[in-house]
């Protein structure tokens, strides 16, 4: 792959795609059938995870949280009234949003107007 592309995209602030084309010229053969389309596609989707987390990164260095906590360490107990359902619901990337008594109210918003979950230590 030819170097000025390289620092094009570099240069583009678009790493994730460089990334992904380094990846794909070291591996000939894997990708050869793919159509132009596709390959692209494969480019343009490895730029964006790679800021999506860049973006997560920053956001939780910004935050500074005292602790380290995962949805997967949520302990369920029965006496913390927990609803697995709604915990995995809420632990993914795309929240529909929740209908409060005022309407539409956005999923970051959700321990304000569900104030039963509690996901907190306790």
């Amino acid at each position: 792959m030819s170097n000025s592309i390289m620092n094009q995209l570099v240069e583009l602030k678009l790493a994730g795609m460089a990334s992904a084309l380094s990846t794909q010229s070291e591996q000939p053969g894997t990708y050869e059938e793919l159509s132009f389309n596709e390959r692209l596609a494969l480019l343009v989707s490895q730029e964006k995870m790679e800021r999506e987390q860049r973006k997560q990164n920053r956001l939780l260095q910004k935050a500074r949280l005292r602790l380290e906590a995962s949805v997967h360490d949520i302990d369920y107990q029965p006496s913390r009234n927990l609803d697995r359902a709604r915990i995995a619901q809420l632990s993914q990337k795309n929240v529909a949003p929740l209908r409060g008594e005022h309407g539409s109210v956005a999923a970051s918003t959700v321990f304000k107007t569900q104030p039963h979950i509690n996901v907190g230590a306790g």
